[in-house]
């Protein structure tokens, strides 16, 4: 789940949705969702797929441990604009 990526510290039911929907996505592919070998990649697949998070649609992201690290290093996506 990107919360986690991030460095969030509480484990709740939006982490056990975020699984289930990429369980279920990769049932359907056949294949993994967003193979990423690292946190970086993980997060860049995420968001290739996705589009961007931004404060905006997910109130507090900036404010995760691990934001500074690695959101900077998203590529922009206009799925975020929907």
């Amino acid at each position: 789940a990107p919360e986690l990526l991030f460095g969030a510290q509480h484990y709740g039911a939006p982490v056990d949705l975020w699984a289930v929907g990429c369980v279920v996505g990769e049932l359907l592919l056949h294949r993994p969702l967003m193979p990423g070998p690292t946190e970086p990649q993980q997060l860049k697949l995420m968001v290739e797929l996705l589009g961007a998070p931004s404060d905006r649609i997910w109130p507090g992201m900036s404010a995760l441990p691990l934001f500074r690290s690695l959101g900077p290093a998203l590529p922009d996506q206009p799925f975020n604009e929907l």
